[in-house]
């Protein structure tokens, strides 16, 4: 739903302007949340570890609504089926969680899946339908991002375990809160250029700003709990929905081929958590 929003807003609104505007939203409702729950004790060590965070997923938000809004959205949202393939080798080095034989069969059936993403160019040769999608410069864009985002669930992993008592939203509002102030040197003219469009889409951005809180509650929440590259393989799951929307409500081709790839995988993403 999130994605779909995003996309709909792209095509009024400049990437750095939407992004401002939907962080500072759903930074509100954040507040509200940890203002209930209380604020934990940290140590620096916290604050370190979010403020790289903070840069990493500011780089990666630019490159994802970049993407989202040059390229249709049933073809890169399997892209991110790539994030817990990543995400599964950096936490072997950094928290040490070496994934089974099963599941580098799933990371196989990842890669594969994004082959058959564009398998009708097959007829052009063998590696075509690879070098079609990875020349999209959306694709690349959105691998970036994704790339970006399997590093960050590490660190935002062991920052939560630097609050006490352990609170896995608070690193979410401060995660999000580095990742603004980063951008806002680059966005904050194109939001006063964009006011009025902004204004003319504020029910978009307040349907936005929920979601987006609740979906980082949910991810902080989750990384606490079980392996980092367990819980983002489980988060892929939204791919299919996102082909639908894309075919549904923007019109967008190929979509026969695109759950093809996306379900390839989805299967090495559940190999990834079983």
């Amino acid at each position: 739903i999130g994605l779909s929003i995003i996309k709909r807003l792209t095509r009024s609104i400049s990437p750095l302007a939407l992004i401002l505007t939907g962080n500072v939203m759903m930074l509100a409702c954040i507040a509200g949340l940890i203002f209930v729950l209380g604020i934990p004790a940290v140590s620096s060590k916290f604050y370190q570890l979010m403020f790289f965070s903070g840069i990493l997923d500011a780089i990666a938000i630019v490159a994802s609504i970049w993407a989202i809004r040059i390229s249709p959205l049933s073809l890169i949202s399997p892209i991110a089926s790539f994030n817990p393939v990543f995400t599964t080798f950096i936490a072997m080095v950094t928290l040490s969680e070496i994934p089974t034989t099963v599941k580098f069969f799933g990371i196989v059936l990842v890669v594969v899946g994004s082959y058959l993403l564009h398998i009708t160019d097959i007829k052009s040769g063998l590696l075509r339908p690879f070098t079609k999608l990875f020349a999209h410069r959306g694709v690349l864009l959105f691998l970036l991002a994704h790339f970006l985002w399997a590093i960050t669930p590490s660190l935002k992993k062991l920052a939560i375990f630097e609050t006490s008592p352990t609170q896995p939203l608070y690193p979410a509002l401060i995660g999000a809160s580095f990742a603004t102030l980063f951008l806002l040197p680059f966005g904050l003219r194109n939001v006063k250029k964009e006011i009025v469009r902004i204004r003319e889409n504020i029910h978009w951005f307040a349907l936005l700003a929920p979601f987006s809180a609740a979906a980082a509650w949910a991810a902080f929440t989750a990384f606490s709990l079980q392996y980092v590259g367990y819980v983002t393989a489980i988060f892929k799951f939204s791919t299919l929905f996102t082909i639908l929307i894309g075919w549904y409500f923007f019109k967008e081709e190929r979509i026969g081929e695109r759950l093809l790839g996306a379900a390839g995988m989805l299967v090495g993403t559940v190999l990834l958590v079983i």
